[in-house]
């Protein structure tokens, strides 16, 4: 009986011990080990240590995603600006562990955790800032977030829990604000730079031209114009022209503008550029008479110019083709002079044809230049969508760059000359050129010499 009682006894403690062994084996990881574990990767997120993630992950130190995340906190082909907005934004990042959400297994776990940032879009939306001290102070100033949800998968490995998915787009989701750029720059004062202001007046306008010391055009979407008359606000915000060290705005209706007394300011991000006035009496066509270049006529000489260096050097270099180009870009200039006035005009049509030819000579860097690939790859390009559709496609670009040219242009300067002794003297009624000097020789050939320029004008006919 003894015997049988301390078999059963030994029984009943084995199969205790079993059950002991069997509750270990099962129980699974500890909830703490895995929010600790979720902790130090999101450490190294918000850190942007793309080896310590690496290191963390199973994919190990060295791996392709290493390289994955060394790419995407390269901030190498960025300038100062957009570097320092990168990390502006990179301070706000805080996280949080959902631990309820914690789902563990004998070896794999998961968890979710939110990461927090300021909402940089909402803080600069479309606006320009002068400087990335103005950027900053807006995304300090900003109280909106934005939050971004990673589910953090682990897997135990040499009893360390490893991230098994690092590759995943949810966590490269959370950086988006290396791709957001806003428009920064560093704007000069404009109004230092100002080196003659003028304003004429004539049927259906009152417009205001000021040249600078130095080219202005990379601020002309900036700027705006707004124009007074008799106290009173008319027309606000309204677009300008530009052209390098030229701009051009003011007031254009159909029909003749009413008389009064206008202002016409220049604001470029808010910020006064210039200020100018006009009295404009009714009927009468404003300063100096002559703001309406059709009025002048006269004898007609004709000069050819040539554009190459302004439209290629200069224009499509600013348009984005820093390539050498071959060929000359010449046309004609028509100046008509007639009762102590001058008009200077360029025919649009000879120009485009001009151009049109220029380009075409061209064409084959200049497309390579618009489709990012190497001047050997065009003719494949062509002929994998198909000749006429490049042809369509080359015409089309051409025909945006000619007539970019011509929105920023002036294609029309006037105003007076007098004789001092055998030399002329001219003056632009809109500053478009400064004053220059013109001299006739014994063949009836004019030669002006214009501050850009020397050229010879032979009589039409």
């Amino acid at each position: 009986m003894t015997e049988r009682i301390t078999k059963t006894i030994s029984a009943i403690t084995t199969g205790a011990l079993m059950l002991s062994l069997t509750s270990c084996m099962f129980a699974g990881p500890k909830k703490e080990d895995i929010v600790a574990a979720a902790d130090t990767f999101a450490q190294a997120l918000i850190s942007r240590d793309a080896k310590e993630i690496a290191k963390l992950s199973a994919a190990g130190a060295g791996s392709d995603a290493e390289d994955l995340y060394d790419k995407l906190f390269d901030t190498s082909d960025r300038n100062d600006k957009e570097a320092a907005f990168i990390e502006a934004v990179a301070d706000t990042l805080t996280y949080k562990i959902d631990e309820d959400s914690v789902d563990a297994e004998r070896d794999e776990a998961e968890v979710d955790v939110v990461f927090v940032m300021v909402d940089y879009e909402d803080a600069l939306g479309d606006g320009t800032y002068g400087s990335i001290d103005e950027a900053v102070e807006a995304l300090e100033a900003c109280t909106k977030t934005r939050k971004v949800t990673v589910t953090f998968e682990f897997v135990s490995e040499g009893g360390e829990w490893l991230i098994s998915n690092v590759e995943n787009d949810d966590y490269t989701d959370i950086f988006d604000f290396y791709k957001y750029m806003p428009d920064i720059r560093d704007i000069p004062d404009l109004s230092s730079l100002v080196t003659s202001t003028s304003v004429v007046s004539g049927p259906g306008f009152v417009e205001m031209s000021v040249e600078f010391e130095e080219d202005v055009q990379e601020y002309s979407d900036l700027m705006t114009c707004d124009v007074i008359c008799g106290g009173n606000l008319i027309a606000e915000g309204q677009p300008v022209s530009c052209y390098q060290i030229y701009v051009w705005c003011g007031y254009y209706i159909d029909g003749d503008v009413l008389a009064g007394d206008y202002t016409l300011n220049l604001y470029c991000d808010g910020d006064l550029v210039d200020t100018i006035s006009i009295s404009v009496s009714e009927g009468s066509a404003g300063f100096s008479g002559l703001a309406d270049p059709s009025l002048i006529t006269g004898d007609t000489y004709i000069g050819e110019y040539d554009y190459t260096e302004v439209f290629a050097d200069d224009y499509l270099y600013y348009e984005g083709y820093a390539v050498p180009l071959e060929g000359t870009l010449k046309t004609n200039m028509y100046l008509v002079m007639g009762d102590g006035l001058w008009k200077l005009s360029v025919h649009e049509d000879e120009f485009i044809e001009s151009a049109n030819e220029y380009l075409e000579e061209n064409s084959t860097i200049l497309m390579a230049s618009y489709l990012g690939i190497s001047i050997d790859q065009v003719d494949d390009y062509a002929e994998e969508i198909g000749q006429d559709e490049f042809d369509e496609l080359k015409a089309e670009v051409f025909d945006e760059l000619i007539d970019g040219f011509f929105d920023g242009s002036e294609t029309v300067d006037w105003g007076s000359y007098s004789y001092v002794g055998d030399k002329l003297t001219f003056s632009s009624e809109i500053s478009l050129s400064n004053d220059f000097m013109g001299e006739f020789d014994d063949e009836g050939v004019l030669t002006l010499d214009i501050s850009f320029d020397s050229i010879e004008f032979y009589p039409e006919g």
